[in-house]
Formats: C-alpha cells, structure tokens, sequence
C-alpha cells in the first residue's frame, strides 16, 4: 500500500498485489499511476479516491513513470 495526501485527505493505493515500484501524479495532480512489481499499472482519481485505469499483462515491471 502508498499513502499520498489530496489536499487535506490522505489517498491510499491499495489494488497492487505486489511492492509500488513507481508512481506519478499527473499534471493536474488529480489522477496517480502507480506500477509495482506484479507488472500492472493503475490510474486512479484523487478526487473520488478509486481506481479508474488497469493496465496488465507488462511481461516485467514496470519501473517509471511519466505524464507527457
């Protein structure tokens, strides 16, 4: 599990099944990724605190992140 704070809450990652490897707000610092070593990424919203995004099946883990 990550902990990250949103504003005045504390946002907690908690649907990786493995160590957080990395992770990225975006720009906005609305939404996060988080990839870990069971080789998937996971966007979520801060904002509603849920997980909106899955990307699996990452032969390795992945290892950084970036918002372009």
């Amino acid at each position: 599990d990550a902990y990250f704070p949103n504003r005045s809450n504390v946002f907690k990652i908690t649907n990786h099944t493995s160590q957080i490897v990395s992770s990225e707000f975006s720009p906005s610092s609305r939404f996060i990724a988080s990839s870990s070593f069971d080789c998937d990424i996971r966007v979520s919203d801060t904002e509603v605190c849920r997980q909106i995004s899955h990307f699996k099946y990452h032969s390795f883990p992945v290892l950084d992140l970036s918002y372009d």
